[in-house]
């Protein structure tokens, strides 16, 4: 076990009233038989995007969250996921059970993650809400100060850590300057409970987008999103946590069309299209010839965002069989896996939107 991983463990063990089991480095394969009955968990380990590492003997096991969430048992009512990344394995295991559980949408600070974690349980012991508990663990965080020098040369302290994404501040691993004081980017906590539920979302985006715009289609489609929210359906202010985006599906348009004296049939077509279910088969696209006109070919692409950024990058896509590119690829609708609160959902039903473009159920 890590020594800052211990030090949080004891920290809690000598909170929390009763008998608490205490669980060193499982190996995956006996998540079901630690996890058994349990109703609360705290969890304090490594996490990457998509992945948690257990350790089997010495050596660290690498897994997908999937059987994580398989061996969360039925009673399980509210976890703290700290680790970096965790936010992921909160939103599957809040959709299967409906458990509540705090975590961290980004990189988060060891000692900031320690706090929070001990902050939540306190506020949770002392009879408070989920949501309460889930402030206190932020208000936790900032209040933490630091030993510092003043001005007059005399001893100080002044704040710490600032709520803030790592890899996002400016001030990279050296820190966020906020009114003249440095401040170490500690983390974005999330809490997934009643207050946020998954649906799912279509929204036609006819003129919102070009496959150029941005390299990240998933940040690009939160901001059309959120555009759409405030001009449209009158939500003109809400929170980063009031709606994210997961599984993120586009629907592109191709349109390619004869040269060199190469004529388009619908044998040749099919042809075309299943050459593309080949070439990008991997990244789980979607390819349909969906009409043959004269002189050109429609096509779309769906799939993740990983999907068309591979096929727009890939030179040699709108040249195959001896066709071209007849007008820029247009991205037609985004479907997604969205969290969000109630305002929202209420929003993009239609109750604000007066039906608006997007499709929430």
């Amino acid at each position: 076990m890590l020594p800052e991983a211990r030090a949080e463990v004891g920290s809690l063990q000598s909170l929390l009233p009763g008998p608490v089991s205490v669980h060193v480095n499982p190996a995956v394969g006996d998540l079901s038989a630690v996890l058994r009955g349990a109703r609360h968990l705290h969890m304090a380990s490594h996490m990457r995007k998509g992945c948690a590492t257990f350790v089997r003997g010495a050596r660290p096991e690498v897994v997908t969250f999937e059987p994580v969430v398989l061996a969360a048992p039925p009673c399980l009512e509210r976890a703290v996921l700290n680790a970096c990344y965790s936010a992921s394995l909160a939103k599957l295991l809040h959709a299967r059970g409906g458990a509540r559980i705090f975590c961290w949408r980004s990189r988060v600070e060891d000692e900031a993650a320690r706090i929070f974690g001990e902050a939540v349980w306190l506020s949770l012991l002392l009879g408070r809400s989920d949501r309460d508990a889930f402030e206190a663990g932020r208000f936790a965080v900032t209040a933490d100060t630091k030993p510092v020098v003043a001005r007059d040369g005399r001893p100080a302290r002044s704040q710490k850590f600032t709520l803030r994404d790592p890899d996002e501040s400016e001030g990279g691993e050296s820190g966020v300057v906020s009114s003249g004081i440095l401040l170490v980017a500690a983390g974005v906590p999330e809490l997934y409970d009643s207050t946020r539920f998954p649906f799912c979302l279509s929204l036609e985006l006819p003129a919102l987008a070009s496959p150029d715009e941005d390299s990240d289609s998933l940040a690009r489609a939160k901001m059309h999103l959120r555009g759409y929210l405030r001009r449209t359906c009158g939500l003109s202010s809400f929170r980063d946590s009031d709606l994210e985006i997961d599984r993120l599906t586009a629907v592109w348009r191709i349109v390619l069309f004869e040269r060199d004296g190469f004529e388009i049939t619908r044998a040749n077509g099919e042809a075309l299209a299943d050459e593309l279910r080949g070439r990008y088969g991997a990244t789980h696209a979607e390819i349909e010839l969906k009409e043959i006109r004269r002189g050109s070919v429609l096509l779309t692409l769906v799939g993740e965002p990983s999907a068309f950024e591979r096929a727009a990058s890939d030179a040699e896509l709108f040249s195959l069989g001896g066709m071209g590119l007849k007008e820029p690829v247009q991205l037609l609708s985004l479907r997604a896996q969205v969290y969000a609160t109630k305002a929202v959902h209420e929003a993009l039903l239609g109750r604000s939107c007066g039906g608006g473009g997007g499709r929430a159920g």
